[in-house]
């Protein structure tokens, strides 16, 4: 199994144990206001409740540069987000 689909594997995972019901969706971007915009797109389309995210821990600069998919969904959802932190090693 791959990298990806372990992770959005384990992602299902934790939801569903929380008590959600949840699937994996891949969607394909090329930017990350694209990212973040497929994000809504799929939550639109399957009418979620609400968008769980996780956060890499970059510096504002960085995001500031680069751009974050958690702060785009966090300021342009219609739904609720919940942005999750990286998990420390």
């Amino acid at each position: 199994m791959g990298r990806r689909a372990r992770l959005s594997a384990e992602g299902v995972e934790a939801a569903v144990r929380a008590g959600f019901e949840a699937e994996a969706v891949v969607a394909a971007a090329d930017s990350v206001a694209g990212v973040w915009g497929a994000v809504l797109d799929v939550a639109a389309e399957r009418d979620a409740a609400v968008i769980v995210a996780g956060r890499r821990g970059i510096s504002r600069v960085q995001s500031a540069l680069m751009g974050s998919v958690s702060n785009g969904l966090v300021n342009h959802a219609p739904i609720s987000v919940l942005v999750v932190p990286h998990a420390k090693a």
